[in-house]
């Protein structure tokens, strides 16, 4: 047997190699021969027992790949680094959420913060949480359930959404199609919060936003939700980056100096992504049209939103600022933003991943187009235009 132990002429804390093959930490499981870390005994006796467990890394500095296996649970406390170490490879319900761990290597980092981020993971959040570049499965970030809306004219009720059911997940980039009059705006202004609901229910980001104060509402459309609309709605007496930086200046954490200073710097990031940086001094009434639309992106982003919601944003814009701008959304869509818009425009819905179709109020119909790869532009334009005349469009 070889064992770790202070030898006479040693320096202090330094140990020799022993193989106890004896539970070391209480867990009821023998542990097998490998040198043990030096530092603090009880925390050495909870690194021993998570092991690595799949991982194959060496995760407490022994000098030695820990190999797969599975790890007890136990004390919230030590779950936490348990959880760290576990590469989340294992299957197996390691911190009570319900769900199983799927199959994935886990960076190593703070153990508390960890635990949370695999338990999270776990449970279906469809993010990246622990910086593995895999996704879980995507949960909903909007759910519409049996939603309507009557407006009263001349005391005739006109019921313009009737019973409509739809959800979006989150990273998904929906269009919303259908002739003049159908209730595709309507649509988009109650799941955004910006009308009144008759009757049904919207959840947004996991909140009905029904129940919701109007204080409490308008929080979240300045912080979670982003905007742009056909007509841009940009203020005449500011600047384009005024007008930018404008909404995260409303916020709290945009109010302070370094908040501030954090908030130009962002602006001027999303300006040069979206290559208008060189206008930013401009009046409103001194760009092209497709400029001004890029700004009123850059606007939308400028909370780091949830979600972006685009009323006709190609509607009055020529065919190549269309094209920039629908570049532009789909760009971001990919670093992970979800996009709900409304269109006319059979070229601009067909670079989304899936278009509903709704009339007289009704979704009738939805097809799915997937995400946006190269050169395929014009077989999801052949696709979309097929499906639409079914639809009578």
């Amino acid at each position: 047997m070889c064992v770790w132990s202070k030898q006479s002429g040693l320096k202090r804390n330094q140990y020799i190699r022993i193989e106890t093959g004896k539970d070391l930490c209480g867990t009821g499981k023998q542990h097998k021969s490998r040198p043990v870390p030096r530092g603090n005994p009880g925390r050495e006796a909870e690194r021993i027992c998570s092991e690595g467990a799949g991982t194959g890394k060496d995760l407490c500095g022994t000098g030695k790949q820990h190999k797969s296996r599975p790890v007890p649970r136990g004390n919230p406390g030590r779950e936490a680094e348990r959880i760290c170490s576990e590469g989340a490879g294992t299957g197996k319900d390691l911190c009570g959420t319900g769900k199983q761990h799927k199959s994935r290597p886990v960076p190593r980092g703070n153990p508390g913060r960890e635990a949370e981020r695999i338990c999270s993971e776990g449970a279906g959040t469809g993010k990246d949480l622990c910086g593995t570049g895999i996704r879980g499965d995507k949960m909903n970030q909007l759910e519409v359930k049996d939603l309507c809306k009557t407006y009263v004219v001349n005391k005739r009720p006109n019921n313009v959404l009737r019973n409509v059911n739809l959800t979006v997940e989150e990273g998904e980039m929906v269009a919303v199609m259908g002739p003049s009059g159908s209730g595709k705006s309507t649509l988009l202004y109650m799941v955004s919060g910006m009308d009144g609901i008759t009757a049904g229910k919207v959840v947004f980001s996991g909140r009905e936003i029904g129940s919701l104060s109007t204080g409490e509402m308008s929080e979240i459309r300045l912080k979670e939700m982003g905007f742009i609309f056909q007509q841009m709605y940009m203020l005449k007496n500011l600047t384009i980056y005024d007008n930018i930086i404008l909404p995260a200046y409303q916020i709290k954490s945009g109010r302070g100096k370094e908040g501030r200073r954090e908030v130009n710097g962002r602006a001027m990031e999303l300006m040069r992504k979206l290559g208008i940086a060189e206008i930013g001094e401009n009046d409103i009434t001194e760009v092209s049209g497709g400029q001004l639309q890029r700004a009123c992106i850059c606007r939308s982003l400028i909370n780091k939103p949830k979600m972006i919601f685009a009323d006709e944003p190609t509607g009055a814009l020529n065919q190549q600022s269309a094209k920039e701008v629908m570049r532009e959304l789909n760009r971001v869509n990919r670093e992970g933003t979800t996009i709900m818009l409304v269109t006319h425009d059979g070229k601009v819905a067909a670079k989304c991943d899936r278009v509903l179709y709704i009339e007289d109020g009704n979704i009738k119909g939805e097809i799915r187009l997937g995400k946006l790869e190269g050169e395929e532009v014009k077989e999801r334009e052949r696709r979309l235009t097929g499906w639409l005349w079914e639809m009578g469009f």
